[in-house]
């Protein structure tokens, strides 16, 4: 008798006020990764390691207007790495070369119509640009450069509207990863995270304060016990405390799990942290969410993506967003971004609910139920005759969407157990969402082979 495998997948389930949350993909997304996302003039701008855009091509760089995307068409080469709007222009950081402008740069400005030097002019064959932000009034680059605009710097630089400036002594320290990987400012201070151990001179790991004068460090950092570095990749700001995300192990001194708070005078834990790393954080209608490569949250299960609420970790909608190929991999959700009101998330290697960006909506206030029902899918890899049952409560009806995020099967079930033929269906890589009576949701993925 053929051995079936039974796959029972634990899920996290949503009160009915999840409905709410939508999750949109835009046209049929990139066929690369993406790096950067920012809304500028109507627009989102969009940038990483694609060739095409909903099928257009559009290298390196895109445009989406709200239903389709288009090229800008710059001769660019390279990867931006960070977006900001300042002054009234889009400025890119990154490396990256742009056809009649500069041979290499790291901070470009776009106008609305073209592309314009500001005169980074980074020397260094390996040095890049890899975050942007705006503090009393400048523009701060942080990334892994010795020089800028023809001065000497450390790490960071500051970018007035006609001169480019050190700032302080800057960080040093760390030969693997080095340098400022993110930038937050709040009305007092500016605060650089990424792969270093002094800054302006004092011991900072990973972290530090910039208060436009001189740096601080923010206790003694983080560390990754299992390396001689850590990075710190995301800080954001949620609920008058400061968190920060990335592969670290402890934060002033304390174990933690790629994700800490700050409070103004010491580190605590995020719940149970992520069980991965995190290269993302915002915060968006009353939530923390972070991004990155892991499976769980807090102990729950949320694919790259989940959502703190100042007590306890929850999936997204469908449980998070789930890698495109076929073995069981994360993805990378490397980029969050709020524009119009909505969440959009980006990354690499994701192909459900959208190929490598998606646009998350969800209504300020939404609580979850962290009851949980248990999921049988069997067979699971399948041949396409697969058996779906609930342990506890009935099923009301189930959607599945393909890698592209298109829905391909529809059906109202009102019962424990279902029988669901896809033998029609090319083999690959599928995600099935179910909705139970009591209107709670479940989700996971069907392999056909």
């Amino acid at each position: 008798m053929r051995k079936r495998l039974l796959l029972s997948v634990l899920l996290s389930c949503l009160t009915f006020a999840l409905f709410s949350q939508t999750w949109t993909p835009l046209s049929t997304g990139l066929d690369g990764g993406v790096s950067a996302i920012a809304g500028f003039n109507g627009n989102l701008y969009v940038s990483g390691g694609f060739d095409t855009a909903g099928g257009v091509a559009a290298k390196v760089l895109a445009k989406w207007d709200g239903s389709a995307w288009s090229s800008l068409n710059t001769g660019m080469s390279g990867q931006i790495n960070a977006f900001i709007v300042y002054q009234g222009n889009l400025y890119a950081g990154g490396r990256f070369a742009i056809s009649g402008i500069v041979t290499m740069d790291g901070v470009i400005k776009w106008n609305g119509t073209s592309w314009s030097s500001v005169g980074m002019n980074l020397v260094s064959n390996t040095s890049a640009v890899y975050s942007l932000t705006e503090f009393n009034g400048n523009l701060y680059a942080g990334g892994n450069f010795t020089s800028a605009g023809g001065i000497s710097v450390n790490g960071i630089v500051k970018w007035d509207g006609a001169t480019w400036t050190n700032v302080g002594s800057g960080i040093t320290g760390n030969a693997a990863n080095y340098g400022v990987h993110s930038l937050y400012a709040d009305n007092s201070n500016l605060y650089a995270g990424g792969s270093f151990s002094m800054a302006g001179g004092i011991s900072a790991n990973s972290i530090a304060k910039w208060n436009d004068t001189s740096w601080t460090n923010l206790g003694t950092g983080m560390n990754m016990n299992s390396s001689i570095y850590s990075v710190v990749d995301a800080i954001a700001e949620y609920n008058g405390n400061l968190y920060a995300g990335g592969s670290f192990d402890t934060a002033g001194g304390i174990a933690v799990a790629h994700i800490a708070k700050w409070n103004g005078n010491a580190w605590t834990n995020v719940g149970l942290g992520v069980n991965g790393v995190v290269h993302s954080l915002a915060s968006y209608n009353g939530n923390l969410y972070a991004g990155g490569i892991f499976t769980q949250a807090g102990g729950n299960f949320g694919e790259s993506i989940s959502r703190w609420n100042d007590s306890i970790w929850s999936a997204l909608a469908g449980g998070g967003v789930f890698w495109s190929g076929g073995a069981h991999v994360p993805p990378d959700v490397s980029v969050l971004s709020i524009y119009d009101g909505n969440l959009f998330v980006g990354g690499s290697q994701f192909g459900f609910p959208g190929n490598n960006i998606v646009e998350f909506t969800s209504p300020m206030g939404i609580e979850e139920n962290t009851i949980c029902h248990r999921i049988n899918l069997f067979p699971n890899p399948s041949n396409g005759i697969v058996t779906l049952s609930a342990e506890n409560g009935f099923l009301d009806s189930i959607e599945i969407y393909n890698a592209l995020g298109e829905k391909i099967y529809q059906n109202k079930i009102h019962a424990n157990k279902t029988e669901i033929d896809l033998s029609s269906e090319p083999k690959g890589m599928y995600f099935y969402r179910v909705i139970f009576e009591d209107k709670r949701i479940g989700s996971g993925k069907i392999l056909l082979n």
